[in-house]
């Protein structure tokens, strides 16, 4: 057997307005039969009962008033013979007319029983009546007494017309009653088939109202229910829907939904777990960038220092190049007034032990320069090629010109001492001072190479100089742009931060919804 939830809303609630309608045509139906029944009784009272009635009393009044009314006036002398003739004559074709009418009313059997023994009494009425008439004819005026002989014997003819139209009149009368209990008998009958029907109606109505109307709630109730998990947030009830109605559509259209929605949700925790794990993970990267970049930033700043005093030792360098280039020159011209006191004091012992003096701490300050310069350029030259990566080396070399002027003056103490000595040997140095000419000679010619080697330094100095500072611009721009980055770095572990704070928002907004441990909601079908 179908069950109600198998069948449309709208196919159960066109069958409910159909048998309303049909119990309401067979009420009208029964009301509209018996309304006819009584109609037709109503009409054959009127014109079977009451238009006969009216017929018979003319019949009756024709024959009691007119006839026997006429003669008793013309008897009387109230009226003429003529007048009553004429009163007479036209009463007889009224009657005539009269019992034709009532005769082609429906009749009863006692009816037509009746009416042709009344008929049958019309004959010798009408006999009586001739004779009146004729009698009539024969009178002129007004004459008392004239008939007298009409008086018994029309009464006697005309009398038992009276009698049986009376005999009629009442048979109507009780026909009519008799009418009047059938339409009061078929009206109740039809009363109690109408409130039957109306009273089965009611019920079925109830009944049927009932059980269409829980076939739709019921259902619907579970389809609130259903929307009820979903609103609070639960995503793991499965719907049952086993009717084939608009509900078990709208039920099964949910499960459809909430299937969707968990996927949906299922999807979002997913990525909503994948974005918090990033964002943390973007976040810690960015706090290990960070301090990195601070400690490049730490870096940069000390480079940036080393290779400001770099620069400034390299400086120091080029100054101490340039004094030493100085010296050289100057020793270079002391080598060569040397060179000249060598010659005249050959001449002269005195000029030679003065000039001695300064020869010897000449020549001992050039040894010193020659021996500390080339050890200087060597070193210089070393230091330069490494210069561009450690710049460190400019340092030591400026450690090596300080140095070499400690040595300087040590030397010119010493020489001055070694003077002092000399000049108790400078009767013994003569035959020296041509050798010490030539070395003199030679010393210049070394001197000069030592200048030229000096100035080839101090040159390369102030290039390398220049090359400091344009590194030191370039580390310092390094060191602007790694704040920047700090900046930057820090800007973005803020925003990972946000994004990380966001996503666990939006993982406890997803975790109201419930998608897995899955159990059954839905519809319990009604009968």
């Amino acid at each position: 057997m179908k069950k109600l939830s198998d069948v449309r809303i709208g196919t159960r609630l066109t069958a409910v307005f159909l048998v309303l309608l049909v119990c309401l045509m067979a009420v009208g139906g029964v009301g509209a039969r018996a309304l006819g029944h009584v109609f037709s009784g109503t009409e054959t009272l009127y014109q079977d009962r009451v238009v006969p009635l009216k017929q018979l009393k003319q019949i009756a009044d024709a024959y009691a008033v007119n006839v026997i009314d006429t003669v008793n006036k013309a008897n009387a002398g109230l009226i003429t013979a003529q007048e009553a003739s004429a009163s007479i004559s036209g009463t007889l074709p009224a009657i005539e007319a009269a019992w034709r009418s009532y005769s082609s009313t429906q009749l009863t059997a006692q009816e037509a029983m009746l009416a042709k023994q009344a008929q049958a009494l019309f004959a010798p009425a009408n006999q009586s009546i001739d004779k009146l008439l004729q009698r009539l004819k024969q009178l002129d005026g007004k004459k008392a007494g004239s008939l007298d002989e009409f008086d018994g014997a029309l009464y006697a003819s005309i009398d038992p017309i009276s009698a049986k139209i009376g005999e009629l009149v009442e048979l109507q009368l009780k026909t009519s009653e008799d009418v009047y209990g059938d339409s009061r008998e078929v009206f109740a009958r039809s009363q109690m088939l109408i409130y039957g029907f109306v009273a089965a109606a009611v019920i079925l109505a109830v009944a049927l109202g009932y059980m269409v109307t829980r076939s739709i709630t019921v259902p619907l109730k579970s389809a609130v229910e259903v929307a009820r998990h979903i609103e609070q947030g639960d995503l793991a009830s499965e719907i049952q829907a086993t009717g084939r109605d608009e509900v078990g559509d709208l039920l099964r259209s949910m499960s459809a939904m909430r299937e969707s929605l968990a996927n949906i949700v299922g999807d979002v925790r997913r990525g909503v777990e994948s974005v918090t794990t990033a964002s943390s993970q973007i976040a810690a990267g960015n706090q290990d960038l960070s301090s990195r970049t601070e400690h490049q930033a730490s870096s940069l700043q000390e480079t940036a220092a080393s290779m400001e005093q770099l620069a400034g030792n390299v400086g120091q360098s080029s100054e101490n190049a340039r004094q030493a280039s100085a010296l050289a020159v100057r020793a270079k011209e002391v080598a060569g007034v040397g060179g000249g006191a060598v010659a005249r004091v050959i001449g002269t012992m005195d000029e030679i032990s003065a000039s001695s003096g300064k020869i010897a701490e000449i020549t001992g300050v050039i040894d010193s320069i020659a021996f500390q310069t080339n050890i200087l350029a060597l070193n210089a030259a070393v230091e330069a090629a490494r210069a561009g990566e450690q710049g460190r080396g400019f340092a030591v070399v400026a450690g090596e010109v300080r140095s070499l002027a400690q040595r300087s003056a040590s030397a010119a103490r010493e020489i001055k001492a070694l003077i002092t000595a000399s000049t108790d040997k400078v009767r013994t140095g003569g035959n020296q001072v041509r050798e010490a000419g030539k070395a003199m000679d030679a010393i210049e010619a070394q001197v000069s190479e030592v200048a030229s080697l000096i100035e080839a330094i101090s040159a390369s100095s102030v290039e390398q100089s220049g090359g400091l500072g344009q590194i030191t611009q370039a580390v310092s721009q390094m060191d602007q742009v790694t704040q920047q980055n700090a900046a930057l770095v820090e800007e973005s572990a803020a925003a990972a931060a946000s994004l990380e704070r966001q996503a666990r928002v939006l993982a406890q907004a997803v975790a109201t919804f419930q998608i897995s441990s899955v159990k059954e909601i839905g519809m319990v079908s009604p009968a």
